[in-house]
């Protein structure tokens, strides 16, 4: 198959933060304008829709910033370009790459190590504890993963945001919010305690 007729999608997980590589080509638009994938968490990463392959709209739910980001691309572009690189437009982050394989590849290794930096340098100064940040983002993600996080309208579809001192998530249905405190070892300690994240009708979260 010709490259121009295949490329490869990478995006970081708005929800678990992995990143996940993805085959796209001209005969996955067969019957349909739309394409949904999701990472392997079952979190939804992008939508993409075309527009009789003259135009190509892209959906992204940033990890960078927890908004979902739209972003359009014409026929050349998308298929012949060796790497587009899609930045989030509110943190001027990288979020995700598409392109030919060698060239996303080659992308990937440059801006994983450049992000790594970024975050020993800046995140560990941005966060009020971040051990107690990334702990607390992998008891979420446990929970999650055992499909026990959840809204009250029944939704499991989540954009995250980290902040300070607490995780926010926010239903994609419904727009509830819950607050996981993630401030220090209290915070931490609690959320072990609790193998349930529900989230209320009243925009608070429901740990049991």
């Amino acid at each position: 198959m010709k490259r121009e007729n295949q490329i490869k999608v990478a995006v970081k997980c708005a929800f678990c933060g992995k990143l996940d590589l993805k085959d796209i080509s001209l005969f996955d638009f067969s019957g349909t304008r739309k394409l949904y994938k999701r990472c392997s968490c079952g979190n939804l990463l992008f939508i993409i829709r075309t527009w009789n392959h003259k135009r190509y709209d892209i959906k992204i739910n940033c990890l960078a910033c927890g908004n979902s980001h739209y972003y359009t691309r014409n026929y050349k572009d998308f298929w012949t370009v060796p790497a587009n690189i899609i930045k989030c437009p509110n943190k001027d982050i990288e979020i995700a790459f598409i392109g030919a394989k060698d060239s996303i590849y080659k992308c990937i290794d440059y801006y994983e190590e450049r992000l790594s930096r970024i975050s020993d340098e800046s995140f560990g100064e941005y966060f009020s504890n971040s051990y107690v940040m990334y702990e607390t983002f992998n008891r979420i993600q446990d929970i999650a993963d055992k499909n026990r996080l959840y809204c009250h309208c029944g939704c499991s579809d989540f954009n995250i945001n980290l902040l300070k001192d607490k995780i926010r998530l926010l239903c994609r249905r419904c727009g509830s919010i819950g607050i996981i405190n993630a401030g220090n070892n209290q915070d931490l300690n609690l959320l072990k305690t609790k193998d349930y994240i529900i989230i209320g009708e009243e925009n608070v979260e429901i740990i049991k």
